[in-house]
């Protein structure tokens, strides 16, 4: 969430009491929103300042001296993210940050997104996050990269009709690379987990690898905590709609909003303190990348490199 660093300290009370005042239209904050407050404070604003001493502020106020741009386009993004965090969005609160957002001039997907959540029209949430998301970026990318027919000779594989032998071919290679590098420790998550290789029937498409390659790079599991933490290290380096890739997390993780048949989805899981607080760490870890991985990110000349060398090249942290 690299978009939560580089706040101005002095405009820094003036977010905050916005995402307390809109978060509390209808309701006290939950428990995991007085969580997320923490953490965000914590590990991304660096700064201590208590829920109770944060008045309430109207709009007009908060336009009065938040500049336009991107300081307020942080704001309704972090509007977004708590109202999401209580695991349930009501068509007041949505409304009211649907407003907030037209009177600070932001146009934010993420609006629409929650409105759409409130109102339960799920199946357009799940199309637009899907393909706004890291998922989305991804399957944009390998358009452009292999063509529609290379999406299809993909789909095709995964569907268990055919096997894509020059992709089969490629990967399988990556079993003879030294201990060590980047390849052969990709081959290794494959084996380790029991997951096809690209180009294999049923197996996930190779737009997925830069996916796999966060987990292998990363070092978090492939269990339900795991891809929370996954993704969420994702979403710290994004640099094109990140939001949309935190509210994959949350959506799938904390409202049981499936998006992927792949992965099944859970109501509340980020109540647990302990993973929430894991998400926001990966989170902070994935924003101290060098670069977006999804944005044209050629990974063949890095698998075979040593993993150390290229976690030290990209800037990947030590986990915590």
């Amino acid at each position: 969430m690299d978009w939560m660093n580089e706040i101005d300290p002095a405009r820094l009370p003036i977010g905050l009491r916005a995402l307390k005042t809109v978060s509390t239209i209808e309701r006290p904050l939950h428990p995991t929103q007085v969580k997320t407050f923490e953490l965000l404070q914590q590990l991304f604003l660096k700064s201590a300042i208590g829920l109770d001493t944060l008045a309430s502020i109207t709009l007009d106020e908060v336009a009065a001296v938040l500049p336009a741009g991107e300081p307020r386009t942080r704001l309704v993004r972090g509007l977004v993210l708590m109202s999401l965090m209580r695991g349930e969005v009501s068509t007041i609160e949505s409304a009211t940050i649907a407003s907030w957002a037209r009177g600070l001039g932001v146009d934010e997907p993420g609006v629409l997104n929650l409105e759409r959540l409130a109102d339960g029209h799920l199946a357009l949430l799940r199309f637009d996050v899907n393909r706004r998301a890291f998922t989305g970026q991804a399957i944009a990318e390998e358009r452009e990269k292999t063509g529609l027919l290379g999406l299809l000779r993909a789909a095709a594989s995964r569907m268990g009709l055919k096997e894509d032998e020059a992709t089969v071919e490629r990967f399988a290679s990556l079993e003879q690379y030294p201990e060590g590098t980047l390849g052969r420790e990709l081959a290794e998550y494959y084996h380790r987990n029991h997951f096809p290789m690209p180009g294999r029937k049923h197996a996930l498409p190779s737009v997925g690898v830069v996916h796999d390659l966060c987990h292998v790079l990363s070092g978090y599991g492939v269990d339900g905590d795991g891809e929370v933490e996954v993704v969420a290290f994702t979403s710290g380096f994004l640099k094109r709609d990140p939001l949309s890739t935190v509210m994959f997390i949350v959506l799938q993780a904390q409202l049981d909003v499936q998006l992927v048949a792949i992965a099944g989805s859970r109501a509340h899981a980020l109540d647990d303190p302990k993973l929430l607080e894991r998400a926001f760490k990966a989170a902070r870890r994935g924003a101290q990348l060098e670069r977006d991985l999804f944005d044209h990110w050629d990974y063949w000349p890095e698998l075979a490199r040593p993993i150390a060398d290229v976690r030290r090249d990209l800037n990947v942290p030590p986990a915590d």
